[in-house]
């Protein structure tokens, strides 16, 4: 599993974020060439994404967002319904649903906190293991396929290049923080 699984975790987050960018790209007034090019492939990133997702998932017999939770167990023994929403950006409520569907589904299965009976744990039966390595194959031979397309180079400026709006965004990110703490 490992690193191309958290390449599409990391993924969904920056289709998540370009879905924001384009937004904020939508309503501003100047109609630069650049900003328009940039939103169109943006919004082919995203597009492509969705698509792969919901394919990677149908072959599993999952829908987009039970296979999302599978992956964001990442073969921890126990998980909480409070740290999947945290990690998956996702209410509580939204996660209990989705738990159900990979329950019925005998993938899930859930059990009282020892320490905290008002804690439920969850953990993956051994289906629910056997499911998360095929989707974590099924997405270390997706990510493969697209990466063998890039030559060295530009491997390298890919990852300079997503490492710089990694910058961007986290100083982004402290900016609204602090504004926010400002009002």
């Amino acid at each position: 599993m490992g690193k191309s699984v958290d390449f599409f975790l990391y993924l969904y987050y920056i289709v998540a974020i370009v879905n924001d960018i384009k937004q904020i790209l939508r309503n501003r007034t100047r109609n630069s060439a650049d900003r328009i090019n940039l939103m169109e492939v943006l919004q082919k990133l995203s597009s492509n994404h969705s698509r792969l997702e919901s394919i990677r998932a149908g072959k599993l017999k999952l829908n987009v967002s039970e296979a999302r939770c599978l992956l964001a167990f990442d073969h921890q023994r126990y998980v909480t319904v409070k740290s999947l929403a945290r990690s998956l950006n996702l209410v509580k409520s939204r996660i209990v649903r989705i738990i159900d569907g990979l329950a019925a589904k005998n993938l899930v299965e859930r059990h009282p906190d020892p320490q905290d009976g008002r804690i439920c744990l969850l953990s993956l039966t051994a289906g629910g293991r056997n499911k998360l390595t095929e989707l974590s194959e099924c997405c270390e031979e997706c990510f493969e396929n697209l990466w063998v397309n890039f030559d060295h180079p530009q491997k390298r400026q890919l990852i300079v290049a997503m490492e710089d709006f990694a910058i961007h965004m986290e100083a982004e990110y402290s900016r609204e923080l602090s504004s926010e703490s400002s009002v």
